[in-house]
C-alpha cells in the first residue's frame, strides 16, 4: 500500500502500525512501473523516496526516526530501478541507517531493483561493494592501482 513520500510521512504513521515490513521505494516507480511496483508493496507500507528531490542524509534521517519508533517492523525492503544514479543512494542510506542504529540483529534488510522487465534481489555485500570504486574495478578485472596521475597538458 502506497502510505506517501517518506520525508512527508510520520514518524509512526497509521500505515505502517504493527506491519512487519515496511518498503522504501524510488518515487519514479510510481510513474515508470506502478503495476510492478504494486505487486512488490503487495499490501506492505511503502514510502517514496527521490534522492534527486531530497538528500539521502535527510531521508535516512527520517527512516531512522521511524525505525526508532516501529519496534514492531522486522524488515526494510527498499526498491528502485536499477542504473539510476540517484536511486542507489537509497540503497546506500538503507545500509547507512543499519550501521549507525545497530539494526542487524533485530531488523532484516532486502535491497530490489527493477532491471529489464523483472524484480532482481540484490545482496547487501554488493551494495557496500558499489560503494567502493576501486573494489568494483578490481572485481571487474580492470586497474585499480593506487598513485596519481596528473592530468595531460
Amino acid at each position: 500500500m502506497r502510505c506517501g513520500r517518506l520525508i512527508d510521512t510520520n514518524a509512526c504513521p497509521p500505515c505502517a502500525r504493527g506491519a512487519a515490513r515496511i518498503i522504501v521505494y524510488g518515487r519514479c516507480l510510481e510513474q515508470l512501473h506502478p503495476d510492478v511496483l504494486d505487486s512488490v508493496l503487495s499490501g506492505d507500507p511503502g514510502f517514496s523516496a527521490c534522492p534527486e528531490e531530497h538528500h539521502v542524509n535527510m531521508l535516512g534521517f527520517k527512516l531512522a526516526g521511524m525505525l526508532a519508533r516501529m519496534p514492531w517492523v522486522r524488515e526494510v525492503t527498499v526498491f528502485t530501478v536499477d542504473g539510476s544514479m540517484h536511486c542507489v543512494q537509497l540503497h546506500f542510506m538503507v545500509e547507512e541507517v543499519f550501521k549507525v542504529m545497530g539494526l542487524g540483529g533485530r531488523v532484516s534488510r532486502r535491497h530490489l531493483v527493477y532491471e529489464a522487465g523483472r524484480v532482481v534481489e540484490v545482496p547487501a555485500r554488493a551494495v557496500k561493494a558499489a560503494r567502493y570504486l576501486s573494489r568494483v574495478a578490481r572485481l571487474l578485472g580492470g586497474s585499480a592501482t593506487p598513485g596519481h596521475t596528473s592530468p595531460a597538458q
